[in-house]
């Protein structure tokens, strides 16, 4: 895996670093063999996301707030490229580990609504985008940018009682976006532990 960085965003804040870069290459992120494959593994499991978080389809993986729901295979395989690639890069991940996986699906006009994830997700979040699509730009805080398919993003999330910062992404204009969403959610085990 080659770290290409696509931008570095930096405040005064703590923990208000965020960093993204690229996982693989863009044309494997965009391809039609590993888009197909996110419908055909997680389309059974998706469900509209509560309405204050934005307007596209999810699904829930690892444990979450008392509901456990089995990593697939496929889902697992990702997420430890995307951890290893992390510890590769050098960027500081949550002790014991992440807890919970998200896949989100986002079609044309699908967008992520300004919010703060809740206090009880810690540390912080790595996101991964797959598909072929255009329009997006993600937000945090006043920094806007797009992030091409094969990006990963790390968001920082709740520390020392200060909830992360405020965040949002712009609508799919053309094609299908899939994000996975690894989390580290208070009380709950570890799925992925932290090499």
């Amino acid at each position: 895996m080659t770290r290409t960085t696509l931008t570095t965003i930096r405040s005064e804040a703590p923990m208000r670093t965020y960093d993204v870069a690229m996982l693989t290459s863009e044309e494997w992120a965009r391809s039609k063999s590993v888009t197909d494959g996110m419908d055909d593994h997680f389309g059974y499991a998706m469900r509209d996301a509560v309405p204050w978080l934005g307007q596209f389809s999810m699904s829930t993986w690892g444990n979450y707030r008392g509901r456990g729901r089995p990593v697939p295979a496929i889902l697992h395989t990702i997420c430890t490229q995307m951890i290893q690639a992390a510890v590769q890069w050098g960027w500081d991940l949550p002790r014991p580990g992440y807890t919970t996986v998200f896949v989100q699906r986002y079609e044309p006009g699908s967008s992520v609504s300004p919010h703060r994830d809740p206090a009880d997700n810690l540390h912080s979040t790595l996101i991964l985008s797959l598909g072929d699509y255009e329009g997006p730009q993600h937000t945090i805080e006043r920094e806007t940018f797009a992030v091409r398919p094969g990006a990963v993003l790390r968001l920082p999330c709740s520390q020392g009682g200060v909830r992360g910062p405020p965040h949002s992404v712009s609508p799919v204009t053309r094609g299908v976006r899939w994000a996975v969403i690894l989390n580290q959610i208070e009380r709950e085990e570890a799925v992925f532990p932290s090499p």
